[in-house]
């Protein structure tokens, strides 16, 4: 069999050789040690965190392992060893696209996390501002710091992901800390707004009575 294939692809174009040259290797390796490649190639993406980026074709080279054990137990090597190719092929393909993906996940991670030091290097700079002559304020003031610290807090775990390449982790908790922050800054502009407008004096309740006075004076001379 493997003669006859040898002389067909002597008379294919170099395209069509390329994909009869695929077949020869698969025909040559036996479905055993074909299922050991290609649970070699899924353990090594899972161990990356390969899952992250490639679910749905993780998966589906799981259920193309799984179908060939079957085929396997029932003596069918052809139809094991069908199924298995395509598995590697896919794997093969997983392994490259799953670089791209990690590589374009950390550069995203970074940029968030710095832009995320330089919004809380702006709310540092607003809580400074805040005003603290009362208990209300020292209290609103306080508590500002707090969250503060606690973003900080956040910022230092999502350093520790990008360590450990978990770039999937930092993009999902740089979301919500990005709306936390906003939300803090939103919160701190309104309180300067609020705290700027300024206070109704007790001058202005005089000058009402002065007024009611001096028509009171008014009316009583006309009469």
């Amino acid at each position: 069999m493997r003669a006859k294939l040898r002389v067909v692809a002597r008379q294919l174009p170099g395209g069509l050789f390329i994909l009869l040259a695929l077949a020869l290797v698969a025909c040559s390796t036996s479905p055993t040690e074909q299922l050991v490649r290609a649970e070699k190639l899924l353990s090594g993406l899972e161990s990356k965190g390969a899952d992250q980026y490639l679910t749905y074709e993780l998966a589906e080279a799981r259920r193309g392992i799984e179908e060939a054990k079957k085929f396997i137990r029932q003596n069918n090597s052809e139809r094991a060893g069908a199924y298995l190719f395509r598995v590697c092929q896919q794997l093969d393909s997983c392994s490259v696209v799953f670089l791209q993906l990690r590589r374009l996940a950390e550069s995203a991670s970074r940029q968030r996390v710095q832009l995320l030091s330089s919004q809380l290097d702006v709310l540092e700079k607003a809580i400074a501002g805040l005003p603290r002559q009362t208990y209300v304020d020292q209290n609103r003031h306080d508590i500002h710091v707090y969250r503060l610290r606690r973003y900080h807090r956040d910022i230092e775990s999502m350093l520790a992901l990008i360590q450990i390449q978990n770039f999937p982790e930092v993009l999902r908790r740089a979301a919500e800390l990005e709306n936390q922050v906003q939300k803090a800054l939103i919160g701190l502009t309104t309180s300067a707004k609020f705290t700027a407008q300024p206070a109704p004096t007790s001058v202005e309740k005089p000058r009402k009575e002065e007024k009611q006075k001096a028509g009171g004076y008014l009316a009583t001379t006309t009469r």
